[in-house]
């Protein structure tokens, strides 16, 4: 029988019937000096049990449908080619969406419908000029569950990467400062924590750098390569990003004692020192 035609009637209530089937086979007597005695059809109460719980139900025919994991579902890379040319948004515009979304729950919300879309993007070529009320309501039909009415006004298909990686970045630092992992998932081998004095060199050269932009661009690293390309974990951190962000060498230093198995708890350090740094 497949999953989606059980009855009741093919489930077993192992506490009523088993229950139903010992008293429909037991036996009381009196005896003199004994009292009652209780006896059980030993025979006939096994082949009850049989009939009842193995010839007399059908097979469930249980299929498990495969799991995808939504930030599987979306290729980053893909929608830079087939949504071109993406545009960053701006840092007012930024700011108005996230203080828009104020709830971790109105955030994650968002984020969610954002990665399904994304997921559609990554498919198939898309004029980067559409709006993204446009694409939302009348392509994925979810405008009443879009929350960020900020979003919808500043958004048009170009910025959706940026879009994404604002709201990411953002759901990030909200669960690491409420001490929630941020990059579930991840192997363990890229959770390693810093050394005392690596967190020292950190601060120490976080001075001056635009803390911002050096938090978008290790969370996109993290979640597109590590998550996916799987480096080894002993790799100088600062080599690879420059190596994805060529940009970055111009502006941003990180200690070169600092491995790619330690850019998680780098990502949480930034994010915890942006909003208190040291005096």
């Amino acid at each position: 029988v497949p999953v989606n035609h059980i009855q009741y009637c093919h489930l077993l209530d192992y506490e009523h019937q088993i229950i139903s089937i010992i008293l429909s086979h037991c036996h009381y007597s009196l005896r003199h000096g004994e009292g009652q005695v209780v006896t059980y059809d030993l025979p006939a109460l096994e082949k009850h049990f049989v009939d009842q719980f193995v010839h007399g139900k059908p097979l469930i025919q249980l299929h498990i449908q495969q799991i995808t994991y939504r930030k599987d579902a979306f290729s980053i890379a893909n929608i830079r080619k087939r949504v071109a040319p993406q545009i960053k948004l701006g840092a007012r515009e930024k700011a108005e969406i996230i203080k828009e979304l104020h709830t971790i729950k109105s955030l994650r919300d968002c984020l969610d419908i954002v990665e399904i879309m994304m997921g559609f993007l990554s498919s198939g070529q898309t004029d980067p000029e559409i709006e993204l009320r446009t694409y939302v309501s009348k392509s994925l039909k979810m405008g009443k569950k879009f929350s960020c009415k900020k979003a919808l006004d500043y958004c048009k298909l170009g910025h959706v990467l940026s879009l994404w990686e604002t709201l990411s970045v953002e759901m990030a630092k909200r669960l690491t400062y409420i001490q929630q992992e941020p990059f579930v998932g991840l192997n363990d081998e890229y959770l390693n924590p810093l050394l005392n004095y690596q967190l020292q060199q950190l601060k120490n050269v976080l001075h001056g750098v635009d803390i911002g932009s050096l938090l978008d661009v290790l969370y996109e690293f993290i979640e597109t390569f590590i998550r996916h390309e799987c480096p080894e974990s002993n790799l100088k951190l600062i080599d690879k990003l420059i190596e994805h962000y060529p940009a970055i060498s111009k502006d941003t230093i990180l200690p070169k004692s600092i491995t790619v198995g330690q850019a998680v708890d780098t990502w949480k350090e930034i994010a915890c020192y942006e909003i208190e740094p040291p005096k």
